[in-house]
């Protein structure tokens, strides 16, 4: 579903966010570059620096912590160190948690973002166990966070959607609503490779086995076609074709 992308990219405004901001908002902008450059080794190493400037002179600022750990976690991912991007990402997890009615915006992007990557590495490594208790805690906050959501240029429904179809899908739980809900989500973005694969993954888990394979084939060509890792979705199409558990 690659959904360590959809709802993470925020600007918490580092300038005015911390202690020695014109060294933070350097630090955070040259972890930045080097990161679209694919140098993640490097910019891991600007946003480790950054991240213990801002711990020892700016301890409260939390959610700033949050986002730098999502970096992080990011950084470790495409350096194949899963053990330390799940750190990360969990440290963002829980600050962000902690902070949602302080700065309810902010938090619910970190929020949605770890919870989305974790279950990237989780699902990709094919740990069931793990999996199945995070999932439980998403749709748990999900299902909250809808009874009063977020305006829509900020958290957009269909991603949103996506998640939830996702995440009930994992359990094989209310599986004609978790389609309902990805095909809502299909209609504002039919080309989606993340949310073509969630709808996919929830076919599969119906039993239309068929019908998923034709629709997790398509979500692996568009998504070959970007820059994003594609072995999740890889992963759910052979399980539907029979060649993985």
């Amino acid at each position: 579903m690659k959904r360590a992308t959809i709802i993470c990219i925020i600007v918490l405004g580092l300038a005015a966010a911390a202690a020695h901001a014109q060294d933070m908002d350097s630090l955070m902008a040259t972890g930045d570059k080097l990161f679209e450059k694919g140098d993640y080794r490097a910019a891991s190493l600007y946003y480790e620096e950054g991240l213990s400037l801002v711990t020892a002179k700016a301890p409260e600022e939390s959610l700033l912590i949050a986002l730098i750990h999502m970096q992080l976690g990011s950084c470790y991912v495409m350096l194949n160190n899963d053990n330390t991007a799940l750190i990360n990402y969990h440290e963002a997890l829980a600050r962000a948690k902690r902070e949602i009615v302080t700065d309810r915006e902010k938090a619910a992007r970190i929020i949605f973002g770890a919870y989305g990557s974790i279950l990237d590495i989780y699902d990709r490594l094919g740990l069931s166990g793990p999996m199945l208790d995070v999932t439980d805690e998403f749709i748990a906050f999900i299902e909250d966070y809808r009874k009063s959501p977020l305006p829509e240029d900020i958290i957009s429904p269909a991603q949103v959607n996506n998640f939830l179809a996702y995440c009930l899908a994992q359990k094989g739980d209310r599986l004609t609503e978790a389609l309902t809900l990805i095909e809502s989500a299909l209609k504002t973005d039919p080309k989606s490779a993340a949310f073509l694969d969630t709808k996919g993954w929830v076919l599969l888990k119906m039993g239309r086995v068929e019908e998923a394979k034709t629709v997790l084939k398509d979500a692996v060509d568009l998504c070959r076609k970007g820059d994003d890792s594609c072995y999740v979705i890889e992963r759910h199409l052979k399980i539907a074709a029979g060649d993985m558990r």
